[in-house]
């Protein structure tokens, strides 16, 4: 008695193969599928690549889709091949088989079933997972080991999810023979199945979703908002998915029965008919066999693109910039030898015709600690960011501190140097920029700024190394074929826009080569930011056509300098203050008197390079402190427009400056002027850059050279008091020694050539 029922469960199995096999497959594959991408999110090399924690992140996500909806598909399949066995329970029943013993019968077979799916399916995973793991790190340019892949902690996990899915079928079906008694048992296999009702909101709510998942899919062109984008279109599609099998496939098949040209034909008739009456009862499950498929290929395709969009997005922002990052080997607790790997990338330089700058190396060892009291306790545990007392600790030595501060330390043996004040890091120039801005509405005032940025294109010799031949010897405002940069500034534009930015001009300037772009004006922060991202994209457009963009404020000494013109309005209770007349004691005015009043202070920071004091004084570029109307000469100009066009043009900056110091500091010196409530002097409608016109107007000058620039703003209460203390040190000996080093350098024109032309 004791081995008939695993006896019997065996021969239920075969008998009833036609049915036990597709179920089996099912599981089979399931199991395989949650057991690889399981095996694929856990793997420790993925963890040693670049952005390897994204791309873990977004598989852990798919695995726990594919848990949810393994436990409907495996759920659903199973009450539909309980369904179709119910006469053959009836039967055991009537013949004197009691219920338990039934269940003793489904237990059996229910563990060879489950002892099957999870060996052939942790078989097929380990077979497939190899193949799977080389396939993703080829699609991201990771590197694989070889050998068997699959991971005991996967496997331990796929036996204790499933194993846990089986029992709970297992003891769904006991209830469900239970619950009914032989003659319902009899008839289960009997009943006809009814005609599902139409049902139209549930249709065009499915259509709805789907159409609004994709939407948003296909809309999403901008890399940055692709993540919080891809969430919400998976739901909606998952929803649309589920809602068009359950009722718009219903809704269109009796549409399409309504129709007597197409339903009256032989082979739409019973296809037709048949379709709608089994929709009802198959419906849940092949949604759910579409939505477990989908979300596979979308886990794995978009972790996929995540990765690539990071590098992408990495390559338009800093093409230039390289970060080598060597990790100490677990196994042996060593630190690679760093001379090898750099001679390497000497060599890649010098091949390439390229030159390094600003290098930094230093070592760390980072950890994660729990505040106690006074004191940090190590933890190994990954900081969760739900406490006010997790940090994160990074060490230096000596060496890499001054590399990265510019400042010596002497420690003592067993001596540590702690900064850990918990205040905001002084040389946060975004910061700095917000709270600015944040100071403005506060006040009441809003701000918006925009860019006019100049730049030059220029070609490259046959080693790719940058020349200072201008592709064009177009002016300003010429068209092709003297303009040759139309094309590329086309592409730029483009670019711009599918990042989220707004360009709203386009065209060629003066000097030969020489360009601009003009971004829509917007919120001082934003606008900042769309200048840092706007230099990347043209110096990656401009090296993918061939050719090298430089931002430099003089690159040609006969040819105009390129500016980068910060236009600023101020609006209060919806109105553009500078709209109409600016009266002299106007926020307007004592807004603009502030800057002029702190524009000799602030040129270090907007003119930041030894080159800049070249471009002051001629081609448009100012010299003298003063305003003006329509007046390109002056430091301020105001554009005769109306509207929210009217504003101030600050005219002196650089694309060189930092825009987060440069704009902040603006705002700054104008909040200045209407805190003291400043008075804004008379216009200068004369053209300064004739020497005879600007004579004995008594005006002061913007500072001729770099150092006098720094002498200035060393000098200034007003830094003083708006500046932190170590960023402005840091940044004015920064600067000197920009000047120390051109002055030293033996050839100055292949310093700035090298340090500058190539790099700004």
């Amino acid at each position: 008695m004791r081995n008939l029922y695993p006896r019997l469960a065996a021969t239920n199995l075969k008998k009833n193969r036609r049915f036990y096999l597709p179920y089996l497959l099912a599981c089979i594959v399931i199991v395989a599928l949650f057991c690889i991408i399981l095996t694929l999110a856990s793997d420790p090399y993925l963890g040693q690549m670049q952005h390897g924690g994204s791309v873990s992140q977004v598989l852990g996500f798919g695995v726990s889709i594919m848990a949810l909806f393994s436990a409907i598909i495996l759920f659903y399949t199973n009450s539909t091949f309980t369904k179709q066995r119910k006469r053959e329970f009836a039967i055991y029943n009537i013949l004197g088989m009691e219920k338990r013993h039934i269940s003793y019968v489904l237990f059996w077979e229910s563990l060879y079933t489950a002892a099957m799916a999870l060996f052939f399916g942790l078989v097929a995973a380990g077979v497939f997972s190899k193949l799977l793991q080389l396939v993703l790190m080829r699609l991201i340019s990771g590197g694989a080991t070889f050998g068997l892949n699959i991971r005991l902690m996967s496997i331990g996990y796929t036996v204790v999810f499933f194993g846990t899915l089986f029992l709970l079928l297992l003891l769904n079906t006991i209830r469900i023979i239970h619950l009914s008694n032989p003659v319902q048992l009899l008839r289960a296999g009997s009943e006809g199945e009814r005609e599902p009702r139409s049902k139209w909101i549930l249709a065009l709510l499915g259509a709805v979703c789907l159409a609004a998942g994709y939407i948003i899919s296909l809309r999403t062109n901008v890399a940055l908002y692709a993540i919080q984008n891809f969430f919400p279109a998976v739901i909606l599609v998952i929803i649309g998915t589920y809602l068009t099998f359950i009722a718009l496939s219903v809704v269109v098949l009796k549409a399409l029965r309504k129709n007597r040209r197409y339903y009256y034909k032989t082979s739409h008739f019973a296809t037709v008919s048949g379709l709608i009456y089994r929709m009802s009862r198959n419906a849940a499950g092949l949604a759910s066999i579409c939505i477990l498929s989908t979300m596979v290929l979308v886990t794995v395709s978009t972790t996929v693109s995540l990765y690539k969009g990071v590098d992408a997005y990495a390559d338009v922002r800093w093409p230039q910039d390289m970060t080598l990052t060597l990790m100490t080997d677990p196994r042996t607790n060593t630190v690679p030898d760093v001379a090898p790997v750099l001679r390497v990338v000497d060599d890649a330089m010098t091949r390439s015709g390229l030159t390094q700058s600003n290098v930094h190396g230093y070592r760390t060892v980072r950890f994660s600690a729990q505040r106690s009291g006074d004191a940090l306790d190590l933890t190994s545990e990954q900081l969760t960011g739900s406490s006010a007392d997790e940090y994160a600790v990074m060490v230096l030595d000596t060496e890499g501190y001054a590399d990265l501060t510019g400042e010596q330390v002497t420690l003592a043996p067993g001596e540590a140097l702690a900064w850990t004040d918990g205040a905001a890091f002084g040389g946060n120039c975004r910061g700095f920029l917000r709270d600015m801005n944040r100071k403005f509405k506060k006040l009441g005032l809003t701000c918006n700024v925009g860019t006019e940025c100049e730049f030059y294109l220029f070609e490259k010799d046959d080693r790719g190394r940058p020349t200072c031949i201008p592709i064009d010897f177009g002016g300003y405002f010429d068209v092709a074929p003297l303009d040759a940069g139309e094309n590329l500034r086309r592409d730029i534009c483009l670019t711009m826009e599918q990042m989220g930015m707004a360009p709203q001009h386009s065209h060629h300037e003066s000097g030969n080569g020489q360009n601009e772009i003009d971004c829509r004006y917007a919120g001082p922060l934003k606008t900042a930011d769309n200048v840092m991202t706007f230099k990347q994209i043209v110096r990656a457009i401009a090296m993918r056509n061939g050719l090298h963009a430089s931002f430099l404020p003089k690159p040609l000494p006969q040819q105009a300098g390129s500016g980068l013109h910060i236009n600023l309005s101020l609006y209060m209770d919806g109105k553009n203050l500078f709209e109409g007349d600016i009266a002299p004691d106007s926020v307007a005015g004592s807004f603009m008197a502030g800057v002029l009043a702190h524009s000799r202070e602030l040129t270090v920071f907007t003119n930041p390079l030894p080159n800049s004091y070249q471009r002051f004084g001629c081609d448009e570029a100012p010299r003298y402190v003063s305003w003006s109307r329509q007046n390109r000469s002056q430091l301020v100009r105001i554009p005769m427009v109306k509207g929210d066009s009217c504003r101030m043009e600050l005219r002196s900056p650089d694309p060189a400056c930092n825009p987060y110091l440069a704009i902040g500091l603006i705002l700054a010196a104008g909040l200045d002027g209407i805190e003291k409530r400043m008075v804004l002097p008379p216009p200068v409608n004369r053209n300064l850059f004739d020497a005879a016109e600007a004579e004995g107007l008594g005006l002061e000058t913007l500072p001729a050279t770099l150092e006098e620039a720094v002498q200035v703003a060393e000098e200034s209460e007003f830094l003083r008091k708006v500046l932190p203390e170590g960023l402005s040190k840091r940044y004015f000996s920064e600067e000197l020694k920009r000047c120390a080093a051109l002055r030293n350098a033996p050839d100055q024109a292949e310093h700035e050539r090298v340090y500058y032309f190539n790099a700004i």
